[in-house]
């Protein structure tokens, strides 16, 4: 005849168990080792955002260069600012590869801002440059073919801007609109030039040519602080990339902090794979961050660096711990079997089978399988602990092999043996349930082989009843 008896510790009681292991595990946080792990990374990354921009800037010079000396010198200095700007921005970018600090952002703040005065500053010089020339055009108006001819240079000029700023694929992003607007004024302007009222527009070309390079500057600056903005998304990824790296395996320590001998905790395996979906989180963020058929906003990035980032670095401790927790139940679970083993051998005669003691699959997260075997080898006893739901509690199964001489009462009779056992010991659990008594091999070969090793057609759909709480 074959039974199986169920106890169940419930959940409260397993809660309290697992406190009470005393294991510790510890984040890793390797500070110097994280920071060398991403820093060639890193500056690769804000290598590539500033390639655009130096490109850009080439562009720039040369289009400039084509000025009439007057609006060249109006350009220069606010260009030389940028390219200042930028230099200062790329390397303190650069800096923060070899530092983890949270005041690298408001640096890179405090610059941006540096950058925006200096340029409202050299805007403020043009337009007062531009209001000194346009007091001469009521006394150029008196001289058209001067004033034909100064009108048609600053068109002139206004035209290489809108040139410039059409070449930049993404001023459309920046300052949406902006330019087709005044693209329209400077057809017009150019129309009027044409059809011989240049003289009388003198003022209306300054104040485009203005408005022109207003509106280069401003997606200039824009494109710093976007560039800037997605290097910092990058390297914050990068940081918590390097921390999941780091707590792949990580130590197990007593309640001193002092590392256990010969523990080591295999994160992603214990958390059934919650490390892994966490690094690939991170790679999908750094996959949209450097999209760049779909790039993110500003606030887009800077929302990455202050809370994404710092989200999925706290979720590390949560995937670490949620790790730990299933290792304590594992070791749990195989000391409850041998608590069960030890209580059989002594109040029953049964005997722990050498060799016959598994984990399901081999595989720790799953249920422990111990087979015991009466001294006078005409039973045998198989002790399974397996996990309740999400780890929380455990049931225990005695499956009965007894070959004809066990009895209901008998198998009732272990079952409130081990459960008193398990009391005495401190340990809260249910009282025994039978279960089907049909025949099923698949536990003894559990414990014999580490799997359940027959073909699936002859396989039970389950063993035992679905796991359940404490009743």
């Amino acid at each position: 005849m074959s039974g199986k008896k169920r106890i169940y510790v419930d959940e409260g009681e397993w809660s309290r168990l697992q406190r009470e292991a005393g294991q510790l595990t510890q984040v890793r946080r390797d500070i110097p080792r994280l920071i060398e792990s991403v820093r060639a990374q890193a500056n690769r990354d804000v290598e590539n955002a500033f390639l655009q921009f130096d490109q850009r800037q080439a562009a720039t010079d040369r289009a400039l260069a084509g000025l009439s000396e007057q609006a060249r010198l109006l350009e220069q200095d606010t260009t030389r600012r940028i390219q200042d700007a930028a230099g200062v921005l790329r390397r303190e970018l650069s800096d923060t590869a070899n530092q983890v600090r949270a005041e690298v952002g408001q640096r890179l703040a405090e610059q941006e801002q540096r950058l925006a005065g200096q340029i409202e500053h050299e805007r403020r010089e043009r337009e007062r440059q531009v209001a000194d020339l346009r007091s001469q055009v009521s006394r150029l108006e008196q001289q058209s073919d001067t004033a034909a001819e100064l009108a048609s240079r600053w068109l002139s000029d206004a035209r290489t801007l809108h040139n410039l700023i059409a070449e930049y694929h993404d001023h459309e992003r920046y300052r949406p609109g902006a330019l087709a607007s005044l693209s329209q004024r400077l057809a017009t302007a150019e129309q009027n030039q044409r059809d011989g009222v240049g003289a009388f527009g003198l003022g209306l070309a300054q104040d485009l040519y203005h408005d022109l390079a207003d509106l280069r500057v401003e997606i200039e600056q824009a494109d710093l602080s976007w560039r800037t903005a997605q290097a910092q998304a990058n390297h914050a990824l990068l940081l918590v990339s390097g921390l999941i790296d780091q707590n792949e395996h990580n130590d197990v320590v007593d309640e001193d902090g002092q590392p256990i001998p010969n523990t080591v905790l295999d994160v992603d395996r214990m958390s059934r794979g919650a490390l892994s979906r966490l690094r690939d989180e991170v790679t999908s963020a750094r996959g949209r961050v450097t999209d760049p058929e779909r790039p993110m906003t500003v606030d887009q990035l800077r929302t990455m660096v202050e809370e994404t980032a710092p989200e999925l670095a706290t979720r590390i401790g949560n995937v670490v711990r949620q790790a730990e927790n299933a290792q304590i139940a594992s070791q749990l679970r195989a000391n409850f079997a041998d608590m069960i083993a030890q209580a059989l051998a002594v109040d029953f005669q049964y005997r722990v089978v050498a060799g016959e003691w598994h984990y399901a699959d081999d595989d720790q997260l799953q249920g422990i399988y111990a087979k015991t075997r009466h001294l006078d080898g005409r039973g045998e006893i198989v002790i399974e602990v397996s996990p309740g739901p999400d780890d929380r509690g455990a049931a225990i199964r005695l499956h009965s092999y007894d070959e004809g001489t066990g009895t209901e009462e008998s198998r009732q009779a272990v079952a409130q043996s081990v459960n008193a056992s398990l009391r005495d010991l401190g340990i809260d659990v249910g009282q025994p349930q039978e279960e089907a008594a049909e025949a099923d091999e698949g536990p003894r070969l559990i414990a014999e082989h580490g799997t359940d090793i027959r073909t699936p057609e002859a396989r039970p759909s389950s063993v035992g009843e679905p796991l359940g709480r404490a009743r």
